[in-house]
């Protein structure tokens, strides 16, 4: 799963957890997890401002609009 979604983000630079959950049809637990191993090689990074939807129902949950965005190649 992580090379598919080394090559989600080659296509999408800057994706939402709620996203990937719903590209790859797993929970926000299980993908945070696979985010955790790309943060922690120095590929991805955690979006210091999280773009919004415009709507302040505040009805999200939180760990849904997280973004991410891929900041380097592996090697």
């Amino acid at each position: 799963m992580l090379l598919d979604i080394k090559a989600y983000f080659q296509l999408h630079t800057k994706v939402s957890m709620h996203a990937l959950t719903q590209h790859f049809q797993v929970s926000p637990e299980v993908m945070s997890d696979m985010m955790k191993i790309w943060i922690g090689k120095g590929n991805v990074r955690k979006c210091s401002k999280e773009p919004r939807c415009g709507v302040k129902c505040l009805q999200c949950r939180p760990e849904t609009i997280e973004w991410f965005e891929w900041v380097k190649e592996s090697g």
